[in-house]
């Protein structure tokens, strides 16, 4: 004798609108989550200092190189010993090289050493130019327990007034690592402010204490 299943009509419907509900709730989870926002950020000028005593007079900042590698709007992560991603959703506002020369800019003429900061051509006159080149310029979370923020810098300081040679003051790399406590865009973005702070710091004291004014 052969027998033939016959499905209850009921437990038919029933079927049909749980598969419709799990349907549903699946696509009302996707559509839960919370959207990914683009997330814009600059460096933060520096505090105007309390007394100034400024000793190098006026002072020429070319425009700012960024390495290939970093020269994009977007955040630069670095994930493994040669491994680099960029992030979709947090960039600077504006391009690297403009987002650093006004963050410099910025700190020279807050520092009090300089008279003035300017551009190159600027119709007044500027005895010393900076030129500054950035040769690393990423977050690092190839180590996930050791987040950093990193940031180099290759400046160069010469006597603008001998335009034939252009005579070096000052060469130096400054380089940072600054530890993160979150892996976010925003801890990345702080670890640069510091990391320039640090820098900015470090290059006033060489200038102070190894640079004269030219004759």
């Amino acid at each position: 004798m052969q027998f033939r299943f016959y499905p209850d009509p009921l437990l038919v419907r029933r079927g049909g609108l749980l598969l419709v509900l799990l349907v549903g709730l699946v696509g009302n989870g996707c559509l839960s989550k919370p959207a990914l926002k683009q997330q814009t950020f600059a460096f933060q000028n520096p505090p105007l200092p309390t007394t100034t005593y400024p000793t190098g007079g006026v002072v020429s900042v070319h425009p700012i190189s960024v390495s290939p590698l970093f020269n994009r709007p977007s955040f630069v992560y670095r994930t493994g010993p040669e491994a680099y991603e960029t992030d979709a959703y947090a960039g600077f506002l504006v391009a690297p090289s403009k987002a650093i020369d006004i963050a410099v800019r910025a700190h020279l003429l807050n520092s009090g050493r300089f008279q003035d900061v300017v551009e190159p051509g600027s119709s007044v006159g500027a005895p010393r130019a900076i030129e500054i080149h950035v040769a690393e310029l990423y977050g690092d979370f190839s180590q996930s327990r050791r987040p950093a923020a990193v940031l180099t810098l290759r400046i160069a300081f010469f006597d603008a007034s001998d335009v034939k040679r252009r005579p070096l003051l000052l060469q130096k790399n400054y380089s940072r690592r600054v530890p993160l406590r979150q892996h976010t865009a925003a801890a990345v973005m702080a670890g640069w402010d510091a990391a320039l702070d640090e820098i900015m710091t470090e290059v006033s004291n060489d200038l102070a204490g190894g640079v004269t004014p030219p004759a």
